[in-house]
């Protein structure tokens, strides 16, 4: 209660702890300086913030005194002597004090400081500005000869109003800035030199100073003698009569043009920035779609032909190649996309209890095979007594086989790659470390410390085996990602390199509570359905369409929503497999037109893949998100998982 009355007060309420508690014993003299020395801002409202230039409290906070009230002020020392003098209970006491612009400001205070055991702790206060009063006042007395001198000093503009409006006084300031004398005030009105765009607005704002009692504050432009409007900041108070009648209005004018030309300039740009932003995200979405679709064909051709037993073995395994190389090229593609996510804080990750041996059985077999082919041996030696951790499953098997592919991509024929699971010693928690160790061409001492930066490659060896130097900058946010960390050591050029991925383990947990890796689960358990193909992709469509068949469905294939839709109200479907960018619409709204005729388990297959379009496929109705170029077992998969078969 008491804080929510802090927040909407309109005065400015504030905290000022010590570092060092200060005696009351000591002379009034050194508790000064002490104060100055030791009192930091602990806590303020929003109305103080204000009264500063700052938007929020957080601004504020953690500063010293001697930010606020200057110590080579008379008027300040003289202000916290009178509050030492007081013991520590001052009311409606003035400072000059200092806002972010560095332009000063006269504050009412009434502040109570915290004795305990004869120290004094912390300040509790209250102020309100009484900066425009306080000038005003100067203006009232400047009919003196000597007060007119100093207010014209002043390079405000500094004025006095009637009840109606029209001027009463203007400081030489303000006459200069209108090329006006004093003689020329006589029925002159502030609205005929306030831009007529703000006029509306300076009323509304001046109702409601009216209403509230609350001090007048607003921007404005105002025209100058030689025509040109210029930004300023008015503030005023009223002076009311007994009977709450307005008698005249006090108040400055304060040019903040350059800060506002710079302040919109800043805010155009920060405009333009996010619209930047957005639409590099739209472009890097539209061209991983267009990248990925005609991969996709590619893939499950290469896929089909390396897996049939009736080709020769050359031609099996130029099928091998073709099919290796797509996957390197989604991997390029999947790599730049997730270094987007991370730039702008959007890699989302799901956790579950996930066994990291068995996740590195099935990183292996997916990299065994070019270990083969390379003459690379590749030994296991995992005997961490624990191996489960809390993860995301997709990407920790990303962090696996970016560090198993490089040790294999840069170990020579003959070479052997060591993989090794043990505790983690080097941390105080209990920790799972992931050795990848391999005999290849070693990293330069110097190359270490940037080779998790994006873009970087050892560079006496990037060129040589491709890549775009993103695998170990993203491998390294993912462990960091999970309270676990990547790090790198090699003796030097030609003496391999040993990468090191630890992660926190859960204690506790028996392989009955964690994820089952896809080695140890049983094959796909399928029974034939009716299929609706929804694909535009000419290649893809025929391709799957024909797989589908032979592995025992019934297929109708579409080429847009109009067909899809047309095909969907005549027959009924087990399943739906749809792309999701068509000619003439989405899949997403295949999705939702079929699914309020009947239910419908559907599988999105597409080149668009970040997380906004997994989520928008989710809440279309699609029960799996398959991101192109897929396999066609991982389809197969998807179809298992969506029809509800046992695996």
């Amino acid at each position: 209660m008491v804080h929510e009355f802090l927040r909407l007060s309109s005065e400015g309420v504030w905290r000022f702890d010590l570092e060092q508690p200060i005696s009351i014993e000591m002379p009034a003299e050194e508790q000064v300086v002490r104060f100055y020395e030791h009192a930091v801002l602990a806590e303020c409202n929003v109305a103080m913030a204000k009264m500063y230039g700052f938007s929020v409290p957080g601004d504020l906070v953690g500063r010293r005194v001697g930010e606020f009230l200057s110590q080579h002020n008379p008027a300040n020392v003289a202000y916290l002597m009178a509050f030492v003098e007081s013991e520590y209970h001052l009311r409606d006491a003035e400072s000059l004090e200092i806002d972010h612009e560095g332009k000063e400001k006269y504050f009412q205070n009434s502040l109570i400081g915290i004795v305990e055991d004869g120290q004094l702790r912390r300040a509790w206060g209250m102020q309100r500005d009484v900066t425009a009063m306080r000038m005003a006042e100067v203006a009232r007395l400047a009919t003196d000869q000597l007060f007119r001198r100093l207010v014209d000093l002043v390079p405000q503009m500094l004025w006095i109003c009637r009840a109606d409006g029209s001027a009463e006084y203007w400081s030489k300031a303000g006459l200069e800035y209108f090329g006006r004398s004093t003689y020329d005030l006589t029925g002159w009105s502030w609205r005929e030199v306030i831009h007529p765009d703000d006029v509306k607005r300076t009323i509304e704002r001046w109702k409601y100073s009216l209403s509230t009692g609350e001090l007048y504050d607003i921007h404005y432009r105002l025209r100058r003698f030689d025509g040109e409007y210029r930004w300023h900041l008015a503030m005023a108070n009223c002076e009311r009569a007994e009977n709450g009648a307005i008698v005249r209005w006090y108040g400055t004018c304060t040019d903040i043009h350059d800060q506002q030309l710079a302040q919109t300039a800043l805010s155009r740009a920060k405009d333009a920035a996010e619209e930047a932003n957005r639409a590099k995200d739209q472009f890097l979405a539209v061209l991983s779609h267009e990248l990925r679709t005609p991969l996709n064909p590619v893939l499950i051709a290469a896929t089909e032909l390396s897996q049939n037993l009736e080709l020769p073995e050359e031609v099996r395994e130029d099928a091998r190649t073709i099919r290796q190389n797509v996957e390197l090229e989604a991997r390029i593609i999947d790599d730049l996309l997730d270094l987007t996510r991370i730039t702008h804080g959007k890699l989302r990750m799901s956790f579950e209890v996930l066994d990291m041996h068995a996740a590195l059985y099935d990183v292996l077999k997916i990299c065994g095979g070019e270990a083969q082919r390379k003459g690379v041996a590749l030994i296991l030696d995992l005997h961490a007594d624990q191996a489960f951790v809390e993860g995301d499953d997709a990407r920790i098997r990303q962090v696996l086989w970016n560090l198993l592919n490089n040790a294999i991509k840069f170990t020579p024929e003959g070479g052997r790659v060591l993989v090794r699971t043990q505790e983690d010693d080097a941390s105080s928690s209990r920790r799972i470390a992931v050795e990848v160790v391999d005999s290849g061409v070693g990293i330069d001492k110097e190359a270490l410390g940037r080779i998790f930066h994006a873009f970087e490659q050892e560079t006496a060896h990037g060129r040589r085996f491709g890549g775009l130097g993103l695998g170990l900058a993203i491998s390294s946010y993912i462990a960091e990602a999970h309270g676990g960390g990547l790090h790198a050591h090699s003796e030097g050029r030609g003496h391999g390199a040993k990468f090191t991925f630890s992660l926190p383990v859960l204690e506790g947990v028996n392989r009955g509570t964690a994820r089952l890796s896809s080695s140890q689960v049983s094959e796909f358990v399928e029974r034939p359905c009716h299929v609706l193909l929804v694909e535009d992709h000419d290649d893809t469509r025929r391709l799957l369409a024909r797989l589908l068949t032979k592995h025992g469905h019934s297929v109708r294939t579409a080429e847009n929503v109009a067909e899809a839709l047309s095909m969907g109200t005549r027959e009924n479907f087990d399943l739906l497999i749809s792309d999701i960018g068509l000619p003439d619409g989405s899949g997403y709204d295949v999705m939702r037109e079929l699914r309020k005729r009947r239910s419908l388990p559907g599988i999105a297959l597409t080149g668009y893949g970040m997380e906004e379009d997994i989520r928008r496929a989710a809440d279309a109705g699609f029960g799996a998100h398959l991101t192109k170029p897929v396999e066609f077992e991982k389809l197969r998969g998807a179809i298992s998982v969506v029809l509800g078969n046992p695996r």
